[in-house]
């Protein structure tokens, strides 16, 4: 009788982790509402064409410091990308990037990843944020993205924008897609942002991305509709940079007048994107009251 409770056991045992192995599992349900915010950098601006180029910065600095500080700890990422002049130089001289037409993300991407990554400021350490590569996301759903954005943070998103009606999309405006029948090259252009946090409407059944724009000091912060983006790049991080590398080997420079002046820059932006951070947390967690 006990050895046939034991084969019993032995069977039920080996049924389970078949089940566990081939069976379906059940994911977890993503949050209704949810934010990254705490993870982007200062916005990039784009003033000649070099959308993708900025997000793509943007993105893939967010991505770093998401890595870094699941490791030691919210608020140890110091780094901060540096404005991509020597890679739009570069991207340029391959004659995949001009200001007339732009680029395509997965040119720019490809050559990120060849030139060893992104360029940080001086301050701490003037390193490289490197990538391995990238995953295209076509014919994604709502929730899938849902899902992608809680559990591996920022993406690069890719839609039409419709010059007039997108530049009002500030605020709460959520901008929608405009059909292909409607866009023409004179009235708007595709355009690379980064989508780092989401809300699902259930009135309107509508999911609306929250993205960092580059086409202002503060972004803006805009609100997509989901059906407005079109595709999805999600940048590959090798491994998180060393805690080391936040250290400057060189000797400590003397004070002058120029460090003084870095030094109240780099104090100013803190203060600018702190302010950016919590409009954006009261917005996002703390909804208006009505009268």
């Amino acid at each position: 009788r006990i050895g046939w409770l034991g084969f019993l056991s032995v069977r039920n045992s080996v049924l389970s982790w078949i089940a566990g192995c081939f069976g379906k599992r059940q994911r977890p349900t993503p949050p209704s509402e949810f934010s990254w915010i705490s993870v982007m950098g200062k916005p990039i601006l784009n003033e000649d064409g070099s959308c993708t180029i900025a997000s793509c910065t943007m993105c893939i600095e967010a991505q770093h410091r998401l890595a870094f500080e699941r490791v030691n700890g919210r608020g140890s990422f110091t780094f901060k990308a540096k404005v991509p002049a020597e890679l739009k130089k570069a991207c340029s001289k391959r004659g995949i990037w001009n200001r007339e037409d732009g680029a395509d993300i997965r040119e720019i991407l490809k050559a990120i990843a060849q030139k060893g990554g992104v360029l940080t400021e001086r301050v701490p350490n003037n390193i490289k944020l490197p990538i391995s590569g990238y995953h295209c996301l076509h014919d994604i759903g709502g929730f899938q993205l849902m899902r992608l954005i809680c559990a591996h943070g920022p993406v690069i998103g890719i839609l039409w924008a419709e010059l007039d009606d997108y530049d009002r999309a500030i605020g709460d405006i959520v901008y929608r897609r405009t059909p292909m029948e409607y866009r023409f090259p004179n009235s708007g252009a595709y355009h690379a942002v980064v989508c780092f946090g989401y809300k699902y409407d259930p009135q309107r059944e509508e999911l609306h991305i929250r993205v960092m724009d580059n086409h202002a000091e503060d972004g803006p912060l805009r609100w997509i509709s989901f059906a407005a983006l079109e595709e999805f790049y999600l940048p590959l991080i090798p491994e998180p940079v060393e805690l080391h590398k936040l250290r400057r080997k060189k000797k400590r420079e003397e004070h002058s007048v120029s460090a003084y002046v870095t030094h109240s820059m780099v104090t100013l932006e803190k203060k600018l994107m702190t302010w950016i951070r919590c409009r954006e947390l009261d917005r996002f967690y703390k909804p208006r009251q009505q009268d």
